[in-house]
């Protein structure tokens, strides 16, 4: 992660909005996190 903050963001957002929905009655959606911490994911250049 070069910037881990956006991520932090990202997050509040996703769950702010599903916490909308939920008031308002509607489902939650389904939230799917990306796994990127192998070594071949995480290699630049």
């Amino acid at each position: 992660m070069i910037y881990p903050e956006i991520y932090e963001t990202q997050a509040k957002a996703i769950f702010y909005a599903a916490t909308k929905l939920a008031e308002k009655g509607i489902e939650m959606p389904k939230i799917m996190i990306p796994l990127v911490d192998l070594p071949h994911f995480s290699r630049i250049g």
